[in-house]
């Protein structure tokens, strides 16, 4: 068995990164505001280029990366997609990989400086989760738009972050969305909190692996029975690939 990394060791590792990370971000940002001039497909090529170098230092400073699993399930309509959310790394991960998405998301957090700015210029679907029914709504008349302009819409059905091996009733809307909207649904699973836990500041080193489903169809279905099966699927699969205490604590 590999003996686990230096605590010490990955503690610089992931302040030197934190370091980096903060000044290639408030750089960044300030491109975004420009990028505001340009077509919107235009802002989602250049949040990849932020996106890849990202992945690069965590790389090169962390020793973290991924792989994929059933990247060939990808289809080049654009549909929904349903991810496990148990760090910040699967952000990064999912934009690096997968078609352009936008995110359904707190409206709160468009108020936070230089990360809302990059939620605005990307025209991410936000909500005020306390409206109920009616924000339900405004996802689904966002999304459609969303869907005819060529993006995705990413959802965490869980609606936060959750520590690897936990579980809870995924949220209605993802479901409801994808019934009303009869879009296929791609499923993503990974064990990225192990590495770079939730609210965490160690990144351990290591590879990441994402594991995609095939297309799941929802023509026909029920929102209920949408969110069970997606549910099923991910939970089965997310079992798999879960390696408890990975890292010390």
């Amino acid at each position: 068995m590999t003996p686990a990394p230096s605590r010490w060791l990955t503690a610089i590792r992931s302040t030197l990164f934190t370091v980096v990370f903060f000044a290639w971000t408030v750089f960044f940002c300030f491109v975004m505001v420009a990028s505001f001039l340009l077509p919107l497909l235009w802002r989602y090529q250049l949040v990849k280029v932020y996106i890849r170098v990202t992945l690069l230092a965590l790389k090169l400073i962390c020793g973290l990366t991924y792989r994929v699993k059933g990247a060939e399930n990808v289809p080049t309509e654009p549909g929904i997609i349903f991810s496990k959310h148990q760090s910040t790394y699967e952000n990064f991960v999912l934009i690096d990989f997968l078609p352009k998405s936008t995110y359904i998301a707190k409206r709160e957090l468009l108020f936070i400086p230089f990360f809302g700015w990059g939620m605005a210029a990307l025209r991410y679907i936000t909500i005020d989760r306390k409206n109920g029914k009616k924000a339900i709504n405004q996802i689904i008349e966002q999304a459609k738009v969303r869907f005819e302009l060529g993006l995705w819409v990413t959802i965490y059905p869980e609606g936060t972050r959750l520590r690897p091996g936990e579980s809870r009733e995924y949220k209605a809307g993802g479901a409801l969305l994808a019934a009303a909207t009869k879009r296929q649904i791609l499923m993503i699973v990974h064990n990225a909190g192990e590495f770079w836990p939730r609210r965490g500041f160690l990144k351990w080193p290591g590879t990441v692996d994402f594991v995609v489903s095939p297309p799941y169809d929802t023509a026909g279905k029920s929102a209920k029975v949408i969110r069970a099966e997606t549910q099923h699927w991910m939970e089965t699969e997310s079992a798999k690939i879960h390696v408890p205490n990975r890292f010390p604590s």
